[in-house]
């Protein structure tokens, strides 16, 4: 398991990082000259897949080490907290993009003369803002560990409580008000036992996230054939930036379990003596919470978005193709954006939400989850393929890179293997003298 885990997270670390960093610079290029609702939730799908590649080198290591945990404490759960919430932020992402497309095709003149920029910038706020809002539960575990407040988690996300907690720890307090205080950074950054649920809660979100941002691009493409009038006068980038903060608020909301199952046992710590595994052993009380959360999770972050997506692209393609005066490159890209988004849904996504069912029907979680959580981590090197049927800049970009790597490779390759065709008499000699007419006919 640990060679597969290594195999998977260092092939989707080479090749999503340079993808997803390409694709970044597209769009930000692309967002100073005119910025659409459809780049603002394709560039915040890149952040969150460059969020997920950034603490993917953790995952290495502790698959390089069979799956035992060496690092400090902290990232462990910080890196989960990321890994997980890139991929429900791109779950909102993809499916706000698969709306603003089916409203484009659906009611084109209503959608571009109400779309508007800030309307997705604002969306895409609401996402982050609500994801690290529900952490308010971090809190209220952490600090107020009771029996009756445990039991009633579920429903008690106590904010003013948060804030008090989160400005005493921003400003160095103890927790609880006891000990000395501490300076705001050397605290944030210290306290590895304080810290170790962090990672966690970024690495599952950004799993959720990712789901969320691929439900958003195909309610985007799809209303921008269905409403292609009605879409074009009304989309706006604030819509798309309000959506991207809600798949945020969304995905981490759900995420912050990481903090109640860490609590949910005051006998039982994130890393006890038997322990070297990060997120991985629950006792049964933890699992007692975890296991609702789970299968909340595969309704609301994936079932919902899943089905959001997928009818927005069936009509998108639909409509799309019955039109006569669209053209045939046009319509190609519509449908390899569907597939490869649908393909992303089924393969990165639907076995590890499907893990969640039944390990809340068997009540216990299901030791082979591991498994299409490797497919979840492949989401980060798939998703550049939307980008590329999505946007025509990413496309120009993508073919510009390949012509140059070619043009690199043919220059360093041909001198190589000049010298040795040399040797070879009459074959060499045919060779130089294609090679010098080709010169020749360069400088003319």
């Amino acid at each position: 398991m640990s060679l597969l885990s290594l195999a998977v997270y260092t092939v989707t670390f080479v090749t999503g990082l340079p993808l997803n960093l390409l694709a970044f610079c597209v769009f930000v290029v692309k967002a100073r000259r005119r910025l659409l609702p459809a780049d603002v939730l394709l560039l915040n799908l890149t952040v969150s897949d460059l969020v997920l590649l950034a603490f993917l080198p953790i995952r290495i290591a502790e698959a390089s080490w069979e799956m035992n945990w060496k690092m400090p404490d902290f990232l462990c759960p910080l890196s989960g907290l990321l890994f997980f919430s890139s991929i429900y932020l791109t779950t909102l992402s993809l499916t706000g993009v698969s709306v603003d497309r089916y409203l484009s095709v659906a009611f084109p003149l209503r959608y571009k003369a109400g779309r508007r920029p800030s309307y997705a910038m604002v969306a895409v706020a609401l996402f982050w803002v609500a994801a690290f809002s529900h952490c308010s539960v971090i809190y209220v575990v952490q600090y107020q560990a009771r029996d009756d407040l445990l039991r009633s988690l579920p429903t008690l996300i106590c904010y003013d409580s948060m804030w008090r907690t989160l400005s005493s720890r921003l400003c160095g307090n103890k927790p609880g008000g006891y000990g000395p205080r501490q300076k705001p950074g050397w605290s944030l950054l210290t306290s590895p036992e304080k810290k170790e649920t962090e990672a966690g809660f970024i690495f599952y979100s950004s799993i959720y996230i990712s789901s969320l941002f691929l439900m958003a691009i195909s309610v985007e493409r799809y209303l921008g054939v269905a409403f292609p009038i009605k879409y074009k006068l009304r989309r706006r980038p604030a819509y798309a930036t309000a959506a991207s903060m809600v798949f945020w608020v969304v995905g981490c909301a759900h995420c912050s379990i990481v903090y109640i199952v860490q609590y949910q046992d005051l006998n039982r710590t994130a890393f006890s003596d038997n322990r070297s595994h990060c997120y991985e052993d629950f006792s049964d009380k933890q699992l007692l919470v975890l296991l609702p959360v789970r299968l909340e999770l595969f309704l609301v972050l994936f079932c919902l978005p899943f089905t959001v997506t997928i009818f927005c692209y069936v009509n998108f393609v639909r409509i799309l193709v019955a039109l006569p005066n669209i053209p045939v490159r046009r319509k190609q890209r519509a449908v390899g954006l569907a597939v490869a988004t649908l393909f992303n849904f089924v393969v990165c996504f639907a076995p590890y939400n499907l893990s969640h069912v039944v390990g809340f029907v068997q009540n216990k979680s299901p030791t082979w989850r591991v498994y299409p959580l490797l497919l979840s981590t492949l989401n980060a090197a798939l998703d550049p393929a939307i980008f590329y049927f999505s946007s025509t800049a990413v496309q120009r970009a993508f073919t510009k890179c390949l012509a140059g790597l070619w043009h690199k490779l043919r220059t360093f390759v041909v001198p190589c293997h000049l010298p040795c065709l040399t040797c070879c008499g009459e074959g060499g000699r045919e060779v130089e003298a294609a090679s010098g007419d080709e010169a020749e006919g360069s400088t003319t």
